[in-house]
């Protein structure tokens, strides 16, 4: 039977501990990385492309050509790597949960027709499928891998301008996704004249770009928004705190007021992208620069909202991770 929760006063204090144990990471918790981050690179043509990391992955930026992908420390386990038009397969893919339970890593195709010289075609879907590789697919000396990619084999949105991939390396073999055994990438396809923005917008191309742009940002934060309160939720069920539906609930208030304290200004900033765009389409003389330039704006937005979100999900993380110290404690 579980244990009853004590006094309002000793829940008050093991709140105010909780809180310290919580944010004094809190400004390490917009760009967590995992072991097996450092452990990747791409080179195109012989040359190490340009990385950067950006919250919760890795993003490269290639030529529309072959590629390859080096992993470190691989050592015998096969390459389990999803790459999708849609980045849902990043929420889906979480540390301790067996491999194949995962949407993305249920189901594998193996590779064909190619070889580990020429490389071989990388499957790009939604997020249903993975392409499994085994050591002798892939080149390298000792527990390094180098596997080359000629092209992309779309099945899902063609010719979409970023490829998200979730990558899988079991190294211990328990079937687990552990910590340093996964890590996120995504490849953004550049072509030889991607860094001409185009010429500027006419005033009724400007209006017309902004609302269409609004719609976009709109839907799409709408979008991680639903994705995203679905993988909240799952940290705060009863099953984490082995059936104890008082304790979920009672964690689930003080994550509440550190979430509203640490983030809720800047969700409210971010949710009004869509209005003040189409408040400036309606403006007389509407300014937006070029086409590329707006879209680039938007994505920001957009990519600022999934870096909230991504931040939220590591604090109810630690939320939960500090009441079970705390709890322990006062069950003591």
């Amino acid at each position: 039977m579980n244990p009853p929760f004590r006094p309002a006063v000793q829940l008050l204090t093991a709140s105010l501990l909780l809180a310290s144990v919580v944010t004094r990471s809190a400004a390490a918790q917009y760009y967590h990385y995992k072991a097996l981050d450092f452990d990747i690179s791409i080179t195109q043509d012989g040359s190490l492309r340009s990385t950067e990391r950006k919250f919760n992955r890795v993003v490269a930026r290639l030529i529309d050509e072959p590629f390859e992908l080096t992993v470190l420390s691989a050592g015998d386990a096969a390459l389990r790597i999803c790459a999708s038009s849609t980045d849902r397969i990043f929420i889906t893919t979480r540390p301790g949960e067996l491999i194949h339970s995962l949407p993305c890593f249920a189901e594998a195709e193996h590779a064909q027709f190619g070889d580990a010289i020429d490389g071989w075609m990388l499957p790009v879907g939604t997020g249903e499928t993975h392409l499994e590789l085994e050591k002798g697919r892939s080149l390298g000396i000792g527990d390094s891998r180098i596997t080359r990619f000629r092209d992309f084999e779309w099945t899902g949105k063609p010719d979409q301008a970023t490829v998200h991939v979730a990558l899988v390396i079991d190294r211990n073999n328990n079937g687990l996704v552990d910590e340093d055994e996964y890590a996120f990438v995504d490849l953004e396809v550049e072509s030889d004249h991607s860094s001409d923005p185009g010429p500027p917008l006419t005033t009724q191309e400007c209006r017309t770009l902004l609302g269409a742009e609004a719609d976009r940002v709109e839907t799409r934060l709408r979008e991680l928004s639903k994705d995203y309160e679905s993988a909240l939720g799952d940290h705060f069920s009863k099953e984490q705190f082995a059936g104890n539906g008082d304790a979920a609930r009672e964690t689930r208030s003080v994550f509440a007021l550190l979430a509203r304290d640490q983030f809720e200004g800047k969700f409210a900033e971010i949710r009004l992208t869509p209005e003040n765009m189409r408040r400036s389409a309606s403006a007389p003389n509407p300014r937006c620069g070029t086409a590329a330039n707006l879209r680039e704006a938007s994505d920001v937005a957009i990519d600022t909202w999934q870096q909230l979100w991504e931040a939220t999900l590591d604090l109810a993380a630690a939320t939960v991770k500090g009441w079970n110290k705390v709890y322990g404690r006062l069950s003591q």
